[in-house]
């Protein structure tokens, strides 16, 4: 016995099986997200979340704002490693270019960085 279902019938089998899937992790009223979705169809859903998403937006902004601050936190860490001083940069810089241009070698200009990587590993631990 083959089963045919319409479009629209797989498309809410659909989102069915992703809210039940999602539901202990991103949607607290999951309900009435499968009772919307069904009775009223995909337009009221699309209202329905856009009255919720305030609530989310600030949720993620939040998230947003907190992971900004983490990240300028560990770029600040890692700009005082003695690999990134401006001398030390600049010299090694230097020194690689000048090994890809005349030896055409990666490995040459990756022996170069080496060191310092090396003496900020040992300054860290």
């Amino acid at each position: 016995m083959k089963i045919n279902f319409s479009w629209s019938t797989w498309v809410k089998i659909g989102i069915l099986v992703a809210v039940l899937l999602s539901a202990p992790y991103f949607i607290p009223f999951a309900l009435e997200f499968v009772i919307v979705a069904d009775l009223m169809g995909l337009e009221a859903l699309v209202v329905f979340l856009a009255a919720s998403g305030k609530y989310w937006w600030h949720a993620i902004s939040l998230k947003l704002s907190a992971f900004g601050e983490n990240l300028a936190e560990t770029a600040a860490l890692v700009a005082e490693l003695y690999l990134f001083k401006p001398r030390v940069v600049l010299l090694h810089t230097t020194a690689s270019s000048l090994c890809l241009i005349l030896a055409s070698s990666v490995i040459l200009c990756l022996a170069v960085w080496i060191p310092p990587m090396i003496i900020s590993a040992q300054l860290i631990s």
